[in-house]
């Protein structure tokens, strides 16, 4: 294992979110990528204007809300959403370099963020933490029963009436003004009727939509809807044609001003400022009442000089796992404790933490996304091992929805310390060096000036793309538990389950007493080619001051301050062969290390040559 700042290899104990990357698969699965813009037309986007449907609250929204809270706060808190709507009456500033910088980096294959150090998201967590909403509860388009279908015709009627005044759409602060003034009898279904088309299910500027008054009147009997989902959907899908957006621009060359939307631009300022600190302004003193997205309301925007530069260089100072960090108001950050521990998922909030560590589809508004927490299993302090591909089940939203609402009760759940330091596993860092290439920015690079070298060759992962589909049926949704391993060997732990596969993210109970784990006998290390370290095949002539110079980054790059192998044997039985694999693995890495350092040191002492490549 690797801790994500060193590169000096340990042999321990992990915990790896499934589903896993097959040991019996010779290729690793496609990396993702992502498309950075040349500098040049990242300062021509700064320009941009940066627009949010889910604006800042009025005044008036304000005292409608702290009217109400008195009367309603228990249904609220019943219905899971007393934070979200006290979270509506913040004001989150728009910064919209940071929001270019972050889009320019999304991957829409796997809804990530591509980094140079990393892969990273915005989560189930960050949608719970920072918005308010649940994870848990119906889908939102479950429809009314028969008592809640009299008081959607009374909605349906005051939005004709409205909708009459107005001569044409219902707009928020008309709708407001006309329960504020008239008959308090649907106030409380108006109310959250605005609330979910202006800061939750947002579709169009400042209008209310009749779409979401089934989802009122739910609310407003206690009953809880999956928000969080849907959500973190419109997010994912946001987050696409923002950066879809930004390259039909730039290809375009149009001399006027790209405006770009993004719904929920305050969960992604927040999730940003919550794990870059050196993006973020300075958060606000809150009371432990108060929701987390408190800290960040009405905050100046700290001015960053290169917000490019910062999001490549936050490698070490990167928060993993912000909300151990800080107090929370959320009822299951009391789950993170200073000690590991096994929990049966019993409480409303073991299942609401089991939930954001299992793959799943995300129904949304009109569209349904895939989410994939075991490529970022280090954001809920796991291990992370190489990301397999996974099929999708997003034929219907109730297929999609069957992905999410599985039952999870039951089941073990294992959470780590509330300071553990994850690691990576040595067969995933050997494949994001190689994918590294593949990412490498178009005209300038942004990342770094030196040139990486992967240790896969592209022929391979030009099969790769031919092996996808068998990665998916192979690690596919039922068999998804974490899985405890010994790491500095490839080859993951073995379960022996007596009874059936158990699912995503934790360990079924009933299973867990009838399996027996024990770490593989035989070791299968990772098949690198004879093309894998990257060779021209021709011999590049340097002259003596040159050789010189290699010579002399050669030794001090194999000094023992240098040295990659640092192998501490446990008591978990290593073995001389896996000791002697990840030897072999460090040397590579070290090799890698020499190769760039002599390419590196050849471009300043030749700058003015001609070189083979």
């Amino acid at each position: 294992m690797y801790l994500p700042s060193d590169e000096n290899p340990t042999r321990t104990k992990a915990h790896f979110l499934k589903p896993l990357f097959s040991e019996h698969d010779d290729h690793f699965p496609p990396p993702p990528s992502s498309l950075l813009s040349s500098e040049a037309n990242f300062k021509l986007l700064k320009n941009s204007n940066l627009h949010s449907y889910k604006s800042s609250p009025s005044e008036k929204w304000k005292i409608w809300v702290l009217s109400l809270k008195p009367k309603y706060q228990e249904i609220w808190k019943q219905a899971g959403i007393y934070e979200a709507i006290m979270a509506s009456t913040y004001k989150i500033r728009k910064n919209t370099e940071l929001i270019l910088g972050l889009a320019e980096r999304w991957c829409a294959e796997t809804n990530t963020f591509i980094l140079p150090w990393g892969e990273v998201t915005i989560t189930l967590e960050d949608v719970m933490f920072l918005g308010g909403y649940s994870v848990l509860g119906a889908l939102y388009l479950t429809p009314l029963a028969d008592e809640g279908v009299g008081i959607f015709d009374c909605l349906k009627s005051a939005y004709d009436e409205v909708r009459l005044l107005s001569g044409g759409n219902v707009i928020a602060s008309m709708w407001m003004e006309y329960f504020l003034r008239g008959s308090k009898e649907l106030e409380h279904e108006a109310f959250l009727a605005m609330w979910l088309s202006r800061f939750v299910l947002v579709r169009s500027y400042g209008n209310i939509a009749v779409h979401d008054f089934h989802v009122a009147i739910h609310l407003s009997r206690g009953k809880r809807i999956a928000l969080a989902p849907v959500v973190l959907a419109s997010i994912y899908r946001d987050m696409r044609v923002l950066q879809n957006s930004t390259v039909k621009y730039i290809k375009s060359q149009s001399q006027v001003r790209l405006r770009l939307i993004l719904c929920h631009a305050d969960l992604v300022h927040m999730w940003a400022w919550e794990r870059f600190p050196k993006l973020r302004p300075s958060p606000v003193v809150i009371n432990t009442e108060e929701p987390r997205s408190a800290r960040w309301n009405g905050v100046k925007i700290r001015k960053v000089r290169d917000v490019r530069k910062a999001l490549d260089s936050e490698k070490d100072s990167f928060l993993w796992r912000p909300y151990v960090i800080t107090s929370s108001n959320c009822t299951w950050s009391k789950l993170y404790r200073d000690s590991e521990q096994w929990l049966v998922v019993e409480s409303e909030d073991a299942e609401s933490l089991a939930r954001c560590l299992r793959v799943s589809e995300l129904v949304g508004l009109d569209y349904i996304e895939q989410y994939l927490p075991h490529r970022v299993a280090m954001q809920f302090g796991l291990d992370q091992d190489i990301p397999p591909h996974v099929m999708r089940s997003n034929g219907s939203p109730k297929t999609a929805w069957s992905t999410y609402k599985r039952s999870i009760r039951g089941t073990q759940l294992y959470i780590p310390p509330r300071h553990f330091q994850s690691n990576v596993s040595s067969r995933y860092v050997v494949w994001w060096r190689g994918l590294l290439p593949a990412n490498k920015e178009i005209g300038t690079t942004c990342i770094r000036n030196e040139k990486h070298f992967p240790l896969i060759s592209w022929g391979q992962k030009r099969r790769r793309s031919r092996k996808m589909e068998s990665f998916g049926k192979r690690n596919n949704l039922d068999g998804m538990l974490v899985v405890k391993t010994y790491c500095g060997t490839e080859t993951p732990a073995k379960l022996i389950c007596l009874t059936e596969a158990v699912t995503s993210g934790v360990q079924s109970k009933s299973s867990s007493d009838k399996c027996k784990e024990r770490i593989s006998s035989t070791e299968r290390p990772i098949n690198l080619k004879e093309d894998a370290v990257v060779s021209d095949g021709n011999q590049v002539k340097v002259n003596e001051a040159t050789a010189e110079l290699a010579n002399d980054v050669v030794r001090k790059v194999n000094s023992p301050d240098n040295h990659i192998v640092n192998i501490e044997e446990k008591s978990c039985g290593s073995t001389t062969s896996e000791l002697a694999h990840l030897g072999l693995m460090a040397r590579i890495l070290r090799l890698e290390k020499i190769v760039d350092a002599i390419k590196a040191a050849k471009r300043d002492a030749n700058s003015g040559g001609n070189f083979e490549h």
